[in-house]
């Protein structure tokens, strides 16, 4: 009875660490999306919800640098998640063009994520910086 037991609640902890691996990248996968759309429509207030304390000063650096930057589309061209770690990587190419230029960009957007808890808040934050437009 008590190996049976055992078993029963070894194979319940191993599904709900399953379960809460899939639910932590399902989350990651969102938060991807909405940080990546955030700035294609230049949301930069809810962009910046997604960057970690340590780098909201340089954050608004760069968004006031690229005040004269539109976004036309962008594109997730790969994903790595590693659940262990809790951190991610996405290769995002974005199309953007000058205000005064009108010439069409393609950059390499290289976003690395952590899983991190920030004031008592767990969720996906982008460490990495954003990208300078040139």
């Amino acid at each position: 009875m008590k190996k049976v037991l055992l078993s029963l609640v070894s194979v319940m902890v191993l599904t709900g660490c399953a379960v809460n691996s899939y639910l932590v990248q399902k989350e990651f996968n969102k938060s991807l999306d909405a940080y990546n759309d955030s700035l294609r429509w230049r949301d930069w207030d809810n962009a910046s919800l997604f960057t970690t304390t340590t780098n909201q000063q340089e954050f608004k650096t760069r968004v006031a640098a690229a005040k004269d930057v539109r976004m036309v589309d962008y594109r997730i061209v790969n994903m790595k998640y590693d659940a262990e770690s809790h951190k991610a990587t996405a290769d995002v190419e974005i199309d953007y063009y000058m205000v005064f230029s009108y010439t069409m960009k393609t950059l390499h957007d290289k976003q690395m994520w952590e899983y991190l808890d920030e004031k008592g808040t767990k969720g996906w934050k982008v460490v990495s910086l954003l990208p300078e437009f040139k």
